[in-house]
């Protein structure tokens, strides 16, 4: 099934190579699948939007998903902002993807990454997003999205985004 990249009307422009990237990365599902990487798992469905009140393999119309996306991109970059840091737009996109992919609540526990961010060390920032809070193996984030997170921290340590 085709899926249109069209950007949700409500999106600022500013977001939409962020919008483009997530939509691509997470990819489309219009059928809701039980998804077994979360903790616990959860139906999902459209652009990675869990919930545990949808049911599994109801199919849900292209404007509901995108509505959906809409709401959880806005709630992503709301998290953004309350995290109060001041990166360029390279690196706020990839703080608002993790935040879409993982929730607030996750990419909290990254501590030690959001402390180098805060002091301008993007190259700790980077190594601390792929290890997990003791230090001594991959995050469970980075074990689950695999090139996708060392994308992402590639883009955190220089600043340029690569499509």
């Amino acid at each position: 099934m085709a899926v249109s990249k069209a950007v949700p009307e409500s999106i600022k422009p500013k977001n939409d190579w962020i919008v483009k990237e997530l939509m691509d990365a997470e990819g489309f599902r219009s059928k809701v699948y039980l998804d077994t990487a979360a903790r616990p798992p959860v139906p999902t469905g459209g652009w990675g939007h869990a919930d545990p009140k949808m049911i599994v393999d109801q199919w849900r119309p292209m404007n509901e998903w995108l509505q959906l996306f809409d709401s959880d991109f806005d709630a992503a970059v709301k998290g953004y902002d309350s995290l109060n840091l001041n990166l360029d737009d390279v690196r706020r996109g990839v703080l608002i993807m993790m935040i879409f992919n993982m929730g607030l609540h996750r990419l909290l526990k990254f501590k030690k990454m959001l402390a180098n961010l805060r002091n301008g060390d993007m190259a700790a920032a980077a190594r601390e997003g792929l290890v997990n809070s003791v230090g001594d193996g991959p995050s469970e984030w980075r074990s689950v999205t695999r090139d996708r997170a060392h994308r992402l921290m590639c883009a955190l340590l220089s600043g340029i985004w690569v499509s």
